[in-house]
């Protein structure tokens, strides 16, 4: 069955869609570390890297400290993830290095601290256990930090958000003549 998704024309254009405010996320998770006595997060949700660094690859983790924000990838994504960042206005390093190289990178970036949080639900044991017996710092585990933040959603995001939600109930309204029952995959 061939669907024609074509809209009717508004009278007026839709109009732009704000910038999603991605520069400010850092600072807000900078915060609740400061609240829970952590010098730093090592974010290892690929869903939490890309909220908080604009980075969309399959392949990264990120730390954040009071003063700095460190992207880790591998050599896949070098251009992908300068581009990506620099698009979302995140100001923060990139280190591109093997996967061997990663645990090396990140015990250099959290010498200095007392405590790092670990996202509890995105660690796994193993990772853990490799991190306590390298890593300086005292290892927390953290649960819900960046969920919580990616709660409230910036203009950009809920325009994103409103505009998916017209697309939907086009689509709706140019199928909904084509559904009947018995109708099978077929």
């Amino acid at each position: 069955m061939a669907v024609s998704v074509t809209r009717e024309p508004r009278e007026k254009a839709s109009p732009a869609i704000p910038p999603m405010n991605v520069r400010s996320r850092i600072g807000k998770l900078r915060e609740r570390l400061g609240r829970e006595r952590l010098g730093g997060m090592l974010v290892t949700s690929l869903t939490n890297v890309r909220y908080l660094t604009g980075f969309s690859g399959s392949s990264a983790v990120a730390l954040v400290t009071a003063r700095r924000c460190l992207l880790i990838t591998d050599g896949r994504y070098k251009d992908q993830a300068a581009r990506e960042m620099a698009a979302s206005g995140v100001a923060g390093d990139l280190e591109v290095v093997s996967s061997t190289g990663r645990l090396k990178t990140i015990e250099s970036a959290t010498r200095s601290l007392a405590r790092l949080g670990l996202e509890a639900e995105s660690v796994s044991w193993a990772t853990q256990t490799e991190l306590a017996a390298t890593l300086k710092p005292e290892l927390v585990a953290t649960t819900g930090f960046v969920e919580a933040i990616r709660l409230v959603k910036d203009a950009g995001e809920i325009a994103r958000i409103e505009r998916s939600c017209d697309i939907a109930d086009i689509a709706f309204a140019q199928i909904k003549q084509h559904l009947a029952e018995g109708v099978t995959e077929a």
